[in-house]
């Protein structure tokens, strides 16, 4: 039996459960704006608390590990970063900003068990997007994947309820991706799906 978890009026996009499941965080852009913004709501209540607002636009929001904090990508005309902020609420804080502002198909945010943050970014205009994995207290960047030359790049990172495996799409244009798996930290990707 499948039940609605929203029912506002406007789009809702990318839910994301909490670690305990008692919370969930979506996008929320409510009719007649032009911006979405990020939103959390307990299951069991109707009211969901806005988390984020202002002159951007929000997307992939991502759980801590420990359900404290809620990272996020903003983009706007001028610039795309990645934010944190309390899962209860308060001020959000920029950790990153992207060399580029360009945020491919919302590609993507995820934890890690060590509290670092995985997601998509490309070293030029002209280069596949690979996944980095960013410490968000000293700000050190690591790249851990490295598409083929020439294709579309990594997108979606999901890491595995232990930690140890972290799972992606790739393929040489948008609409031709795959499944990808590899071993954290630095694994070899194994394609799962051939089916593009």
């Amino acid at each position: 039996v499948s039940r609605p978890l929203t029912t506002y009026p406007g789009s809702q996009l990318q839910p994301t459960f909490s670690a305990d499941g008692s919370a969930i965080a979506f996008v929320w852009r409510k009719e007649g704006e032009q911006h979405g913004h990020i939103y959390v709501k307990q299951l069991g209540s109707e009211v969901p608390a806005a988390l984020t607002s202002g002159d951007s636009d929000e997307f992939s929001p991502a759980w801590s590990p420990d359900g404290r904090t809620i990272a996020f990508i903003l983009h706007n005309d001028t610039r795309s970063a990645i934010a944190t902020i309390p899962a209860i609420g308060g001020s959000e804080r920029e950790v990153y900003v992207l060399p580029f502002n360009s945020v491919d198909d919302y590609g993507g945010l995820a934890w890690t068990q060590s509290g670092s943050l995985i997601f998509p970014q490309k070293r030029s205009p002209e280069a596949p997007s690979a996944l980095v994995e960013l410490n968000p207290q000293t700000r050190e960047l690591h790249t851990i994947t490295n598409p083929p030359q020439g294709w579309d790049g990594d997108f979606t990172p999901q890491v595995s309820p232990d930690g140890t495996e972290l799972a992606f799409v790739r393929g040489p244009q948008s609409l031709t991706r795959d499944v990808y798996v590899m071993n954290l930290p630095y694994g070899a990707a194994r394609r799962l799906t051939s089916d593009g």
